[in-house]
């Protein structure tokens, strides 16, 4: 990383700019993986499957590929997020007597705490689903899938661990933080980028809703469809 480079990203610009961009590769992945795990809704076979081709993207390759690009998107956008909350406060060392509430939202208020209460859940996720440390125990793939390299029958441990009521509750409580945060992020990265303009901003408003509204509903909706026993 060039000198200029390290100056531009002091800034906050450039701290803005480096949150967008992690941000856009985010909403990226979220958008991605809601919809891979909508699979669960069409049978074990298709979400299994579906698992399977992650492993073996690009000779195994892949995933570990992504997971790079991903902690990395992660780290680039807390640290950003941390400066510029920590330059925030030092510039104004003494909070206004009054603050206006037009111009704040439910979004813009929670962005700190919720993109806590994030991390936290994406650890626990990670702990959870991904390495299998479920309550009662994992349950194993198939002898096919293993061979193949998928160790976990995804679509039985999901609807292992949904059934129990207390895991879904956690999940759902973090889909109204994340629609939050999506909300938030999605118009404003585009706005740190400069594509901001009066005339548009409704219509990006709404998008961002739209967006936020259609992530958080589709990954609620693998809980409860587990609770309603729409899946088992």
């Amino acid at each position: 990383m060039s000198i200029s480079t390290l100056k531009f990203y002091e800034t906050t610009i450039g701290k803005k700019i480096v949150m967008a961009v992690s941000g856009m590769i985010l909403l990226g992945f979220v958008f991605s993986h809601m919809a891979g795990n909508l699979l669960i809704f069409v049978g074990e076979a298709a979400l299994n499957d579906y698992a399977l081709s992650l492993r073996q993207l690009l000779g195994g390759a892949g995933i570990w590929v992504a997971r790079c690009v991903l902690i990395a998107a992660v780290g680039a956008h807390v640290w950003s997020a941390l400066q510029l909350t920590a330059k925030n406060r030092s510039a104004r060392p003494q909070a206004y007597r009054r603050v206006p509430n037009q111009a704040s939202t439910a979004a813009s208020k929670s962005m700190a705490f919720g993109g806590v209460a994030i991390l936290l859940y994406i650890i626990y996720h990670l702990v959870h689903l991904t390495y299998g440390v479920i309550p009662g125990g994992s349950v194993a793939a198939g002898a096919s899938y293993a061979e193949a390299g998928l160790d976990m029958n995804v679509y039985k441990n999901i609807v292992k661990s949904f059934n129990i009521w207390w895991i879904s509750a956690i999940y759902l409580v973090a889909q109204v933080f994340l629609g939050l945060h999506l909300y938030h992020g999605a118009w404003s990265f585009m706005q740190s980028l400069g594509l901001s303009h009066p005339r548009y901003d409704a219509y990006r408003k709404q998008f961002a809703g739209a967006f936020a509204a259609l992530v958080s509903l589709g990954f609620a909706l693998v809980p409860v469809g587990v609770l309603m026993g729409w899946v088992q």
